[in-house]
């Protein structure tokens, strides 16, 4: 990302390409060559792995919250009951 600064007015340049994306474009070109014999999934994992990990850390992180915050009301619950 680069700013530009023309007569007082800022503009934001963006570019580039992703790795994901670059690597992808690698493993498509050497799956079409017949270099690779991997199949279309293990071809196209750059574009969606990363967001598929993402929402399973997420996931993971959601169940972990919910199983602590259940755990914390069952044990004041216990402790009411106990009084």
């Amino acid at each position: 990302m680069m700013a530009t600064n023309d007569n007082n007015r800022t503009r934001t340049i963006i570019g580039g390409t992703s790795s994901p994306f670059l690597l992808f474009l690698l493993f498509l070109g050497l799956k079409l060559a017949g270099i690779i014999d991997w199949s279309w999934w293990w071809v196209t994992i750059p574009l969606w792995g990363v967001l598929a990990l993402m929402e399973a850390v997420a996931v993971c992180v959601g169940l972990i919250v919910a199983v602590v915050f259940v755990w914390l009301v069952v044990v004041d619950l216990v402790k009411k009951r106990l009084r």
